[in-house]
């Protein structure tokens, strides 16, 4: 998700980027490379699993940014949870993040798009 969100920023495209591990070293590497982009960066660190963190990171996008034109979901994860011999709680949380995680961001995104009459929103999954 980096990778796109500092191509956007190269385009003057402001972006904001959510992840669960949000590090100085992330941050000052990727202002380095951006450091004479036009857009910006705002890398946010946020549980997707976790509605809350969600929502938090939409009010400060809007209070903020002023809302979400375009949404990039790349959250998901994968492991090696086989019906015969899986974990319910690893279970549980790949379904938070790769299910209720993409619909939350999804429908905030959306409402921020209908809320503010942006006509030319888009939101984009990606699997990777």
């Amino acid at each position: 998700m980096l990778a796109e969100a500092v191509y956007f920023a190269k385009i003057n495209m402001s972006r904001f980027c959510l992840d669960t591990y949000v590090t100085s070293f992330l941050t000052d590497h990727t202002a380095r490379e951006l450091k004479d982009a036009p857009g910006r960066l705002y890398p946010l660190q946020c549980d997707v699993s976790c509605e809350e963190n969600v929502l938090r990171a939409f009010k400060w996008i809007k209070e903020n940014l002023g809302g979400v034109d375009v949404l990039i979901n790349s959250a998901g994860i994968c492991r090696e949870n086989l019906p015969t011999n899986g974990q319910t709680a690893e279970w549980q949380h790949t379904l938070d993040v790769n299910v209720l995680g993409l619909s939350v961001c999804t429908r905030e995104a959306v409402q921020s798009v209908l809320d503010r009459g942006v006509d030319d929103g888009f939101v984009i999954h990606i699997c990777r």
